[in-house]
């Protein structure tokens, strides 16, 4: 009996010490390859780190911090699908650890699920008040869905969290120039650049906001700044080229320019900005194919169709290839006046004058206080012989501006087809009070006054208009001016 114990005693000691050993082996294996993965994580092996977490959730297949790191890894190479999954995991697993809600929000935002980003960050600010970084991409997500309020207080919340985040300051300042407060963004961009005066970035967005603010020299500097500090960043050139072409300095322009595309050879944005400079030297061929190219890299880039339908439209004449591009334009930017705009003008060419009306209503609901829109309504109403149309248009432009001479000049013409003659000179009389080198309008009002019985108005008129080049002016003094 007693030997029997024994022998069991001993079987059981036996089995106890491999169990303990195995134990030991197993756990220094999670160990191993924990460590092993956060290492390669901070040298950047992502692949190499997603391999380590796998093998150590296969020993502990319930830890959330090692589903939460193999999601950042995930994330770090782009699969931010399989990021989600196992971010979603981690916080099932531990639903109180704030920085797990606050990286899923993040890779929620990069894929543009923006409200369900703002979700995660209010859940981590719910778990840590403290957490800045959650109020700075929340504040982000709102700017982006339209909240501007909302993203100002979060971005403020960032700041009196954490006074030292330069990158918070820039966010911010970014805003404040989007709402119009310029003078408030110029503040935050000097408290960025005291930060980190440094980064390159800042000094190129506080080039960005002074260029939308047309203080171009103030921008010219500060692009030079970005270029001294990151000087093979292709858009520090493209911004730079562009605020040049602001101040007229065509050949600097296109240097930079042709810099950006030399450092990135798919800079959509270069080749458009190109192509507008070549377009203002008259360099039309030249702009057509850097149109060409921008839209070849951004085939969204609804500004590259517009500028390469001009060129289609007033230097090729090719109105139907001009109006697909513009057609395409108005499918991005359903909202792209100024697509509209040069559409109607192409429709007008072809004689497609209720296509081009179409168009021009659109772009007044658009911009109502446009004079030349009402202006061009009513010179395609008056084609289509739509005279009392016409006339209220052209009373608007002029109500709107009544400084151009070509509006009275339309107006007369209306009002004669509306047997309005005297009304009709008193237009052609503003007309030329306008522009006093104006043949038509001088024609018109020797048409009407012979009309009126004034035939030596008329025939003064005629003799002016002549002078300024209206040849047809020389047929009716032959006719009616010689006896």
């Amino acid at each position: 009996m007693m030997k029997n114990y024994i022998k069991t005693l001993k079987i059981t000691l036996v089995l106890l010490t491999v169990f303990t050993s195995s134990i030991c082996v197993i756990g220094q294996d999670f160990i191993n390859y924990t460590l092993r993965g956060d290492l390669n994580y901070q040298q950047e092996k992502y692949i190499e780190a997603i391999k380590d977490f796998s093998k150590a959730l296969e020993i502990y297949p319930s830890n959330a911090d090692l589903y939460y790191k193999r999601g950042k890894a995930k994330a770090h190479l782009s699969d931010n699908n399989g990021a989600i999954k196992d971010l979603n995991i981690a916080i099932e697993l531990d639903n109180e650890d704030g920085k797990k809600y606050f990286y899923r929000g993040y890779v929620k935002f990069k894929l543009g699920d923006n409200l369900r980003s703002i979700y995660d960050f209010d859940k981590a600010i719910e778990i840590d008040s403290n957490d800045g970084k959650a109020f700075q991409y929340k504040g982000l997500a709102k700017e982006i869905l339209g909240d501007t309020i909302g993203a100002m207080h979060d971005f403020n919340k960032a700041i009196e969290i954490d006074p030292q985040s330069e990158i918070t300051y820039r966010l911010r300042a970014i805003l404040k120039s989007e709402l119009g407060d310029y003078n408030g963004a110029i503040e935050d961009f000097k408290s960025a650049i005291e930060l980190d005066p440094t980064n390159a970035v800042t000094y190129h967005d506080l080039g960005a906001t002074k260029a939308r603010h047309e203080d171009y020299i103030g921008a010219l500097q500060d692009f030079n700044k970005a270029i001294e500090l990151k000087p093979n960043l292709a858009d520090n050139y493209s911004k730079r080229g562009k605020t040049k072409a602001a101040l007229e300095d065509d050949q600097g322009a296109i240097e930079d320019l042709n810099k950006a595309i030399e450092l990135d050879s798919k800079n959509a944005f270069a080749y458009f900005s190109r192509g507008k400079e070549k377009s203002h030297l008259g360099k039309y061929m030249e702009a057509l194919q850097d149109f060409n190219k921008a839209i070849e890299f951004d085939s969204n880039y609804s500004a590259a169709y517009v500028n390469r339908g001009w060129i289609k439209s007033n230097i090729s004449g090719n109105q139907n290839d001009a109006i697909i591009d513009l057609d395409k334009a108005i499918e991005i930017d359903p909202n792209y006046v100024s697509a509209f705009y040069y559409r109607a003008i192409s429709k007008s060419i072809t004689e497609n004058y209720r296509g081009a009306l179409d168009d021009l209503n659109k772009i007044i609901e658009f911009e109502p206080n446009n004079s030349n829109f009402y202006f061009r309504r009513g010179h395609t109403e008056f084609i289509l012989e739509d005279y009392t149309r016409a006339l209220i248009d052209f009373n608007i432009a002029i109500e709107l501006n009544p400084y151009i001479g070509d509006y009275y000049r339309a107006r007369g013409n209306t009002k004669i087809q509306l047997k309005e003659l005297f009304g009709a000179i008193q237009d052609f009389n503003k007309a030329i009070e306008q522009n006093p080198k104006d043949d038509e309008a001088f024609y018109q009002r020797g048409i009407v006054r012979f009309i009126v019985g004034d035939k030596n108005g008329a025939c003064l008129d005629w003799s002016m208009a002549g002078e300024l080049g209206k040849e047809r002016a020389y047929v009716e003094i032959n006719k009616y001016c010689n006896n």
